[in-house]
């Protein structure tokens, strides 16, 4: 069998692309082991680095480095529990960083259901810096410090047509900073129309901030927190989709 395709590029992933990257594991001085669950499996813990053979040695040592390089400053602050404000191009950097790392975790499962994220849209994550139509993407707080990662796939209905569309809602928390980012694929029919995905109930305005689309300026953190238990536990984060099954 020959070498797996890059996620970003024709070439063959032979480089390990880092789930979190050291300067995030550095910063946190995380030492606790990750653990990773899929559907009803047991956890699985890791004792080292997570990483994914899904990129090339170019993809991964240039634009994906030159984009962790850029959000750096930012992240590494949120990560901490510093507030900030953002412009659109704050905005927007953050965003592509949040999609290239959602589209990292969509390929580490891939034994039980197909890879989500379509090859054109990482392509163009790389190329033009586009991030996949029907994308949207909110900064929330953590009121702690961890690490975790999780993804659902969901299903919608359009009128009477039963699961007519697909969606992949990543979400991952990173020190203080938590981040969800959700892509729709509707079919062509449906292009240009307005179809809005359940919600479960909460107060999602006070405990999220929308980056995606871009705003001309938003201020983080909002003005409630995500916490370990009540009143906002942050599973509740991961689960405020109505309908889906777990992906990752």
């Amino acid at each position: 069998m020959g070498a797996r395709q890059c996620l970003f590029c024709p070439k063959s992933s032979d480089s390990k692309e880092h789930l979190w990257s050291d300067w995030i594991l550095q910063s946190l001085k995380h030492r606790e082991p990750v653990r990773q669950m899929i559907g009803d499996a047991p956890n699985k813990p890791f004792t080292g680095p997570v990483t994914v053979r899904c990129v090339c040695g170019g993809c991964n040592q240039g634009w994906m480095s030159a984009l962790e390089g850029k959000v750096r400053p930012l992240v590494g602050s949120f990560l901490h529990d510093i507030s900030h404000t953002l412009d659109a191009e704050q905005q927007e950097a953050i965003s592509l960083w949040a999609t290239k790392t959602a589209m990292v975790l969509d390929a580490t499962n891939t034994r039980i259901r197909t890879r989500f994220y379509e090859r054109h849209e990482c392509e163009r994550l790389r190329l033009q810096s586009s991030i996949p139509m029907r994308s949207r993407i909110w900064l929330g707080r953590f009121c702690g410090s961890g690490l975790f990662a999780a993804g659902t796939d969901i299903s919608l209905d359009i009128g009477k047509a039963q699961k007519a569309a697909h969606g992949c809602v990543i979400t991952f928390i990173v020190g203080c900073l938590a981040i969800q980012v959700l892509t729709v694929h509707f079919p062509p029919q449906y292009d240009g129309i307005e179809i809005p995905v359940g919600l479960s109930p909460g107060p999602w305005d006070d405990l999220l901030v929308g980056i995606w689309p871009t705003s001309n300026r938003i201020s983080w953190p909002p003005g409630l927190a995500f916490t370990m238990g009540k009143p906002f536990p942050f599973i509740s984060l991961r689960d405020r989709w109505k309908t889906g099954s777990k992906a990752v």
